[in-house]
């Protein structure tokens, strides 16, 4: 239930709607005045350059004043650089994503397929590594956050110098499509020792974890959620990459458990059926559950199992850690909630307070905190006076709107009622108001039910949420009570 008071002192609550015109289309208009296509080219230029759209641009540069220098900088001095925090960048990193994500997956299964023969076959990889190759351009041409000065850099030849010291060589060499080889000059016995430079692929577990980050920043999704995501991506991408590995040690190995090759090598189907195996059997080291069916007898497949093994072991730590922390998150509040009611509980004792009071007193607690302790007032004094406005409106506008005596006011008014209202928790049997007594509010019911009695003590009416009463305070000085009010139920 609420009610409002008269007090003085409050600021109007506006909404900022803005007639000049946009600086950033202006700044592109300024620099982009004549030539070809130019609309074309200044809705293009507009997604180079930073935006506020993208999250990491408000996260590090903050004000529109900064983003607008930022914009400006960028257009005088390096006109033809991506900048990071663009909505192309954004778009290009989402893409990427999903490369990576299928190349992660597609590269240790085409090892084990060296037997492919036709361009058609090959043609997926090579369309991967072609779009890696624009990604290694893309490279070149984008500006970075520096991590140790916090500042842009948007000067070609220190983003080429960076991308040379870092990522430059494992992108090429991974990028090297040996499918064109293999196919030109039928190397298909060298086929499995040419693709072991696309392993370096595996590098970009790093970039794809980065960049799902980044969306989740865009996407402002949960990030326990994003946490049990990505482990599970990892798993997933595990046991692909053990058990393609498995497959090809255990084939060179000849163990029993793989289907016999003929002369001219393994099938399609036997090697799906050995890449089920290891699966199975991968799955069993990661799981700690056993070492498969079968027993290998070669040196290298056993320590490819003891590598699993740990790998379960880590697997295991990391998900248990992200278990606990993710059940003490959402059990924290109901612990300290449960150690308030304890507190209270051992008070009433001490007080030998009847047991009727202490289940009321345990009752107003479920039902103010439901069953989850938190510090209201502490919270709202940590905010503006412009957020605690917007709360409380939020909070109490719907019953002000469905008020008869509110209707057709001005919103700056209703937001002024808002601000002054409170909110007060009254128990079944609680007396609201008394019959004759000074009258100096009114009163919103939220949720639950009150009787109302008129000064003879004979029960009038019931109301339940959405009503009100009390309205006759507002406009009459000295006003008296002509009716009592109890509180019935704390919930309809």
């Amino acid at each position: 239930m609420y009610t409002f008071h008269d007090s003085k002192g409050l600021k109007k609550s506006l909404e900022h709607d803005c007639q000049l015109p946009n600086r950033h289309k202006n700044l592109l208009v300024q620099f982009i005045d004549s030539g070809y296509f130019v609309d074309f080219r200044r809705k293009f230029r507009s997604y180079v350059i930073c935006s506020e759209n993208n999250p990491r641009s408000k996260i590090f540069l903050k004000s529109s004043a900064t983003i607008y220098l930022e914009i400006q900088n960028h257009l005088q001095l390096h006109y033809y650089m991506i900048h990071p925090f663009s909505m192309m960048r954004v778009m290009w990193e989402m893409f990427m994503m999903v490369v990576f994500f299928i190349l992660l997956v597609y590269i240790p299964i085409d090892v084990c397929f060296t037997a492919k023969t036709s361009l058609y076959e090959r043609l997926p990889r090579i369309t991967l590594d072609f779009v890696c190759i624009i990604d290694i351009m893309m490279s070149f041409i984008t500006g970075y956050q520096d991590d140790t000065t916090k500042k842009i850099i948007m000067d070609p030849k220190s983003v080429a110098i960076r991308y040379l010291k870092t990522w430059f060589a494992v992108d090429v060499i991974s990028s090297i499509n040996t499918d064109i080889f293999i196919l030109l000059f039928n190397l298909k016995e060298q086929g499995f020792w040419l693709k072991i430079p696309s392993f370096l692929k595996v590098f970009h577990v790093t970039t794809l974890i980065k960049y799902l980050e980044r969306f989740r920043e865009w996407k402002e999704t949960s990030l326990y959620r994003f946490k049990l995501m990505k482990m599970a991506l990892l798993f997933t991408l595990s046991v692909i990459w053990s058990s393609c590995t498995l497959y090809v040690i255990a084939v060179y190995a000849e163990e029993d458990w793989i289907p016999e090759k003929g002369s001219s090598g393994p099938t399609l189907q036997e090697i799906w059926k050995g890449l089920r195996s290891c699966i199975i059997r991968v799955v069993m080291n990661f799981l700690l559950l056993s070492h498969g069916f079968s027993k290998s007898k070669s040196l290298q497949v056993l320590i490819m199992e003891v590598i699993l093994i740990s790998i379960g072991w880590i697997f295991k730590l990391g998900a248990t850690a992200q278990i606990i922390q993710i059940v003490m998150k959402y059990s924290s509040l109901n612990d300290k909630y449960y150690q308030m009611v304890q507190q209270f509980q051992e008070y009433m004792k001490s007080k030998n307070l009847p047991e009727t009071v202490q289940k009321r007193v345990l009752a107003y607690f479920e039902f103010r905190f439901q069953r989850n302790y938190y510090k209201e007032n502490e919270i709202l004094a940590s905010l503006s006076n412009q957020l605690k406005q917007e709360i409380i409106v939020h909070t109490c506008g719907k019953l002000l709107n469905n008020t008869v005596i509110f209707r057709d006011i001005p919103q700056p008014f209703l937001i002024r009622v808002s601000y002054l209202m409170k909110m007060e928790i009254y128990l079944p049997n609680d007396v609201v108001v008394i019959a004759g007594s000074e009258a100096h509010a009114m009163y919103f019911i939220l949720t639950g039910m009150v009787a109302v009695y008129d000064k003879f003590g004979k029960e009038v009416c019931h109301l339940a949420d959405g009503s009100y009463f009390g309205e006759m305070s507002l406009f009459l000085s000295e006003e008296k009570r002509n009716a009592s009010v109890v509180s019935i139920d704390t919930k309809e």
